[in-house]
């Protein structure tokens, strides 16, 4: 992650002219001085065609790195995969793994990308359990607790893919978490309903 002109934890695939990938480089932090990155703790480790590491690696305490992106390039890539059709993000993703990557993060992004329709379905199955019932409070009563649940919904979903994301849950989990919970609590409501 970048914060204040500094990655952290940076993986780099690095290509040849033709797009073949020849080696990873890992560093600790890479530092933003005087228009170029300084990698610290860094590794290089070369690899063929099929993504196996060949040769000896390379183990520097400080080396430069020669890229054309500034620390701004990094802080915008963060949100482009919210942007990316489900398709693209699967193969980003694929390509990560196959690289040696885990890209916890971007498996809740795609994940989530498949749960999210199922929101709608499950408000409307939470709307028809809150209208079934007896109207002993009035509308106003059923509607503060209609958007009372949908907030807890909502603090459910950001709090189970924050969760996934930082690796507590898995990332299949993190997406789905919120919409099981609360589809069994529209569920059991219905069933409970005064016949």
């Amino acid at each position: 992650y970048v914060k204040d002109k500094i990655l952290y934890s940076l993986i780099i695939l690095q290509n040849d002219e033709k797009g073949n990938l020849i080696a990873r480089i890992t560093a600790d932090k890479a530092e933003w001085v005087k228009d170029k990155w300084i990698l610290k703790n860094c590794a290089i480790y070369p690899l063929n065609k099929e993504g196996v590491m060949t040769g000896n690696s390379l183990f520097f305490k400080e080396k430069i790195l020669k890229t054309p992106e500034k620390p701004r390039d990094f802080t915008k890539s963060k949100y482009q995969t919210a942007f990316m059709s489900i398709f693209r993000l699967y193969k980003y993703i694929k390509k990560l793994s196959n690289n040696g990557y885990r890209p916890t993060s971007l498996l809740v992004d795609f994940y989530n990308k498949l749960s999210f329709p199922f929101i709608n379905l499950i408000v409307v199955l939470l709307g028809i359990s809150f209208a079934l019932l007896p109207n002993k409070g009035g509308a106003l009563m059923y509607l503060g607790v209609a958007l009372g649940v949908g907030l807890i919904y909502y603090a459910a979903i950001i709090t189970s893919t924050a969760l996934g994301k930082e690796g507590f849950i898995p990332p299949l989990l993190s997406s789905w978490l919120a919409n099981i919970i609360f589809a069994i609590i529209g569920v059991v409501f219905i069933i409970k309903l005064p016949k």
